[in-house]
């Protein structure tokens, strides 16, 4: 019997004891308590397949052979304790109650991770496919209009594009289901896509009714409570928390990468060498870190390594050193190190918060974090209020409203592509400065902060951090701390306005003295605005969160996320931790955004108008797959505006292109391994001249500023903008282009993925290079780098790539689900063994 099964025992026991005396107690949050601080339960292995308890004998679900683990906690649905034992694929739980002071325990269905049954998004992406059947197959029909049986016979001709189960499920819809579906799929479509019947615009627009409404409930007042979590729950999340920190920064402290082993791909130049390395088992490092190199014997740094590329086995990148000629003989001397971090005061950090904890469990913490961490329990009040800016939208002013109301401590919006999240940002800050408020606004990165710093430049603001190298110039000049001008405007403008605002990165704002005096003297701040926060970890945010009294994120997390824990750290953790539970993992796995949407169930208002697309066919893909279709364009795009012919010819299925490689032979389509000089990477040749013509075609249709080719890799990127930049691609239009303009478009408008998120382009082209014989794609899968690439576009959007490989060796759906979508509501083309050779020959015959 394990231990922890023993501790229940005694929560019964004592339980049964105090019965006759103290029923109402025994059955009460406050005994859990008692008990809790008493045994102090942690997560325990379940090795076998059955277990007894209280007399009573329960099976456990699942594979046997597959890991199993148990923790006790108060249930605050079913008010009693409770057994949770979960596995990978699956959860069940278990009432701990009492029934006349005697142990009574009742089994709960279980519930399956593994997904066993559709999202809302991949209904609707069916009902696309059904309504675009009916589109060809019978035009006149108006879908709306279509009956059970209608609808039955479309799925028959989906079978080669979905699985069986799918199909069988969808099969299964009601009726009344059916209708709902139906006219959802139809928000973002004028009449004219839904049956031949022409219409006429009402008060300028095209647009279905249905389209321009949102959910009456959005204009509702809600009122929803938060639970709170028990303080030993809480201790094991801070300390669960701080141990990741730890490991992380000793991981980072510790690790070496020795160069003895160290394969040389290209001769040096310029102090540099391209390198081949096989790193140990406690491999750490991302693509693009940079180390500082070492030479045993020697104290003084020798030189710098950057990690350019891992591809599962070995590390690719350019080591600069001195006396290169001379490596051969001292080369098993050299090893690299990581660059000094804000790892050790983050971990050093969290350790503090716990002795803080521990010493009074919630006394000693800020108001904002008590809600968060669930010390108290808490309540989140989201308005629809006359009163927001009237330039906002409904679900924007219902995300202003909220995130301004001084009894709301902890409001979430979730800003997806092109809906106006740092808009509402910039009003929230306004409305907060005006009433005289202590503002703190902070960012993952340096790039956000001064974005921010921008919009707001009229306020007092007060530009945090002590790199002056990571910080825009024209913020530096402007209101960075580190310029005593800008201190005096700053003063000068408080001392008018009657209010302050100070923005950096969370452990900017964290590290400054004058932040911990500005509390010392005048308490805590009044707000702290989080942008990105879906990029933010878990505990930069609680550590900020602890400087004021309430929080308000913007953020998405369906967009890049944090940094991932590095794989040393994971399994140190497996190793030490003991069973570590799901929620616990996402806790140092997921943004802090994330994490208070899944574990605390906070409530997130999401906005829900596109601004940035005019072509819903090109929007359609990344809401369905990411948001559940709530996001639509805008009533005003300039698709709803037009008529229909100029519509059509504005906006043709074309406008959505997948240029599909899959079917040439391998030695034209595959991707390869190169070094540029002395940095490798991956290109793909073929793919890089397909996006050389598609750029050449946009430039007949859009201005050179709003053409846009992103990718996921830099050396396909450089290999772009190479043959771009060839002096023959200036004429091949014979257009008399400056070459100031087009030297801007080579280095602004070919980007990667990651760099171009928060940008945007009338058209978007997407190389996604890869095109492997075998092993797996990368990071080129990862659902929220697909999303950012996918929303990136107001008008047109060329998709270059081989999906057979991409579907194959991806580890989701989603390319599956990308390429149905474009079949759907675009256009897709395949280049033929000449056409391909011909490009090859005509971008690259030089080299």
């Amino acid at each position: 019997m394990n231990p922890e099964f023993e501790k229940i025992k005694y929560y019964f026991s004592e339980g049964a004891k105090l019965w006759p005396r103290q029923s109402e107690l025994v059955v009460s949050r406050d005994f859990y308590l008692l008990w809790e601080n008493i045994q102090q339960p942690r997560p325990f292995p379940i090795a076998e397949s059955e277990f007894e308890l209280c007399g009573q004998h329960f099976s456990v679900n699942g594979d046997s052979e597959e890991p199993r683990l148990g923790y006790f906690h108060w249930s605050n649905t079913d008010q009693c304790a409770a057994l949770t034992i979960e596995s990978l694929s699956w959860e069940s739980s278990f009432l701990l109650t009492f029934d006349d002071g005697r142990p009574r325990i009742y089994e709960q269905d279980p519930v399956f991770r593994e997904k066993n049954e559709l999202t809302h998004g991949e209904k609707l992406e069916i009902i696309l496919d059904v309504i675009a059947f009916y589109r060809k197959s019978a035009p006149d029909k108006n879908v709306l209009e279509l009956s059970k049986k209608d609808y039955q016979a479309a799925l028959d001709p989906l079978g080669e594009r979905y699985d069986q189960l799918t199909l069988k499920a969808m099969r299964r819809i009601p009726a009344f289901s059916l209708k709902r579906l139906l006219k959802e799929a139809v928000e973002d479509m004028v009449q004219d896509d839904i049956s031949d019947q022409l219409t006429l615009p009402l008060d300028g627009s095209y647009i279905q009714a249905a389209a321009t409404s949102e959910s009456p409930s959005a204009e509702r007042t809600q009122l929803v409570d938060i639970h709170p979590l028990t303080p030993w729950q809480i201790l094991l999340l801070l300390q669960f928390i701080a141990a990741a920190s730890q490991k992380t920064f000793e991981a980072e402290k510790f690790y070496i990468l020795s160069f003895r082993d160290t394969e040389f791909l290209s001769e040096p130049h310029h102090d540099e060498v391209t390198v081949k390395v096989i790193p140990d088992e406690q491999q750490m490092l991302q693509e693009g870190d940079q180390l500082t190199v070492y030479c045993h014997g020697e104290r003084e740094p020798v030189g710098t390594f950057c990690a350019d590329l891992y591809d599962g086995q070995a590390i690719y990148g350019r080591l600069r050193c001195r006396d290169l000629g001379n490596i051969p003989d001292y080369q098993n001397r050299l090893f690299a190190k990581p660059r000094k971090s804000p790892r050790e005061y983050l971990y050093l950090s969290m350790e503090a918060m716990i002795c803080q904890f521990k010493s009074q469990p919630g006394e000693e913490i800020s108001g904002a974090l008590r809600a968060i961490l669930g010390i108290v329990p808490a309540s989140c009040r989201l308005y629809g209020d006359e009163q927001a800016p009237a330039e906002l939208d409904s679900s924007q002013r219902r995300a202003w409203s909220s995130a301004v109301t001084a009894d709301n401590p902890v409001v979430l919006v979730q800003g997806p592509p092109g809906t106006g999240k740092t808009r509402v940002l910039e009003a929230v800050v306004r409305e907060l400065h005006a009433r005289k408020l202590r503002i703190l606004v902070a960012a993952p990165s340096n790039a956000a902060v001064d974005n921010i710093c921008r919009r707001v430049a009229d306020l007092p603001i007060l530009r945090f951090g002590r790199n002056q190298e990571s910080i825009a110039p024209d913020i530096v000049n402007s209101c960075w701390i580190g310029r005593e001008e800008n201190i005096q405007e700053f003063l000068k403008r408080k001392t008018q306005h009657g209010s302050s605002v100070y923005l950096g990165t969370h452990v900017a704002l964290l590290r400054d003295d004058l932040i911990e005096h500005e509390i010392t003297e005048h308490g805590l701040f009044d707000v702290m605005i989080f942008d990105e926060a879906g990029m933010a970890s878990l505990q930069e945010f609680l550590l900020s969160a602890a400087l004021s009294k309430r929080v308000v994120l913007f953020g998405d997390h369906q967009q890049l996320p944090p940094f991932p824990l590095p794989a040393p750290v994971v399994v140190g953790l497996e190793k030490d931790q003991g069973p570590i539970p799901a929620g616990l993992w996402e806790a140092v796995t997921r943004s802090a955004l994330e994490w208070l949407v899944t574990q605390r169930q906070f409530p997130v208002i999401m906005l829900q108008s596109s601004y940035r697309c005019q072509n819903p066919r090109l929007l359609r893909f990344a809401s369905t797959l990411f948001y559940d279709a709530g996001v639509k364009p805008s009533s005003n795009a300039e698709y709803y505006i037009l008529p229909y012919q100029e519509r059509m010819q504005k906006y043709p299925p074309s406008t959505l292109r997948l240029v599909r490689t899959s079917k040439l032979p391998p030695e034209l389509k595959r991707e390869k391994l190169v070094l540029e000089g002395t940095k490798p990477g991956l290109e793909n040749r073929l793919e890089a001249a397909l996006c050389c013509e598609e750029v050449y075609l946009a430039m007949t249709k859009y201005p050179l500023g709003e053409i846009c080719v992103i990718t996921p890799y830099r050396r396909q990127l450089r290999l772009i903008r190479e043959s771009l930049q060839r002096a023959r691609a200036v004429t091949v239009l014979q257009r008399d282009i400056p070459a100031r303009e087009w030297e801007n478009f080579i280095f602004s408008r070919i980007a990667t993925v990651d760099s171009f998120q928060g940008s945007e382009s009338d058209i978007v082209i997407i190389s996604y290079v890869r095109s492997p014989e075998e092993n797996g794609i990368g990071f080129v899968d990862d659902a929220n780098r697909i999303n950012v690439a996918h929303t990136r576009c107001r008008r047109e959007m060329i998709v270059i790539g081989d999906l057979t490989a991409l579907k194959l060796h991806a580890r989701n759906n989603i390319f599956q689900r990308m390429e149905r979508a474009i079949e759907r509501d675009g256009i897709v083309t395949e280049p033929d063994n000449a056409t391909a050779t011909s490009l090859l020959q005509q971008y690259f015959s030089e080299t």
